[in-house]
């Protein structure tokens, strides 16, 4: 009998045992699921504050691209107006060139009609010097 006691005793133990493990074994679980959703809570609203962070950057490059693009066009078109001043200053050198050169021609033209009429000129004293020279003798 005491042999049944003892093994009672012992199964009882053992029950107490089974249901204590049982219990820490459950309050772990429910730790640990706890500590999951917190985990799980902690990475969705750093990957919410990253897509924020991207976000934000994405927006601030748009911005500096657009900003870029801008300037690049108001420089272009800088260039372009600079470069039809300069044509249209060329233009006018390269006109007032032919204008100058025109001139020179025809200061030439009038500076060889006039060295023409000068030897005419000279060949006529010439042979009218002859010609008195000539009913001199």
């Amino acid at each position: 009998m005491e042999e049944i006691r003892v093994r009672e005793d012992a199964i009882e133990r053992v029950k107490v045992q089974a249901e204590n493990i049982t219990k820490r074994s459950e309050e772990l679980r429910l730790e640990a699921n706890e500590q999951l959703l917190v985990a799980f809570a902690c990475a969705e609203k750093g990957e919410q504050q990253a897509a924020e962070k991207i976000r934000k950057v994405e927006e601030r490059v748009k911005v500096q691209a657009e900003n870029f693009a801008k300037r690049s066009e108001e420089l272009s078109q800088e260039a372009n107006e600079q470069l039809l001043v300069d044509i249209a200053r060329a233009e006018k050198a390269e006109q007032q060139a032919a204008e100058k050169i025109r001139e020179a021609e025809k200061r030439i033209q009038k500076a060889v009609e006039s060295a023409a009429q000068l030897e005419q000129k000279f060949i006529d004293t010439m042979k009218q010097m002859e010609g008195s020279t000539g009913m001199q003798q």
